[in-house]
């Protein structure tokens, strides 16, 4: 699998997307938190939040919601609260500054010994995903999963364990 690069139009378009405000934590993107109803969160970012067909049957089970002026991320949700984000444009970064672009060692550095890889389901050889485990008992419940590809982040979801580490989302 090679890398590819977003073109230059979609990276200005996404740059319009103020990084500070959508930052991302174990707990949370921008002004959502996991574990918000869909009607919290769409009153929290203050825009629509439409459903996206997740390929899965029953929408109330596992969904996803995308914010309409936010472009690249995307919201899992089950039984009707939020307990995930998927992060595929690169001005969003954790609080730790990583994101998509990012190297596989800047997450490493980032991270520490917090860091636990696993091979990529499709990826080939070197391929992985980084998994980012807080030490805090508190956080025990979530995670953030960085996807390298050719030693770059292509995309990284933040959520409530276990809905976060599932591979293919809601299938």
């Amino acid at each position: 699998m090679t890398r590819t690069l977003l073109p230059l139009v979609l990276l200005a378009a996404l740059a319009a997307v103020p990084p500070d405000v959508w930052q991302v934590s174990l707990r949370g993107i921008g002004p959502v938190r996991y574990g918000m109803t869909v009607a919290e969160a769409t009153r929290a970012t203050g825009q629509p939040l439409s459903a996206v067909d997740s390929g899965n049957d029953n929408q109330w089970a596992c969904g996803y919601v995308e914010p309409g002026a936010t472009r690249g991320v995307s919201f899992m949700t089950a039984e009707g609260r939020v307990v995930r984000a998927d992060v595929s444009n690169p001005t969003i970064r954790t609080l730790s500054g990583i994101g998509v672009g990012s190297s596989e060692a800047d997450v490493r550095q980032a991270y520490g010994g917090r860091i636990v890889s696993e091979p990529h389901v499709y990826g080939d050889n070197g391929d992985v995903y980084l998994i980012f485990v807080p030490r805090d008992r508190a956080d025990r419940d979530y995670r953030v999963v960085f996807e390298v590809i050719d030693g770059y982040v292509v995309t990284y979801r933040s959520g409530l364990y276990p809905a976060v580490t599932y591979v293919e989302g809601c299938l």
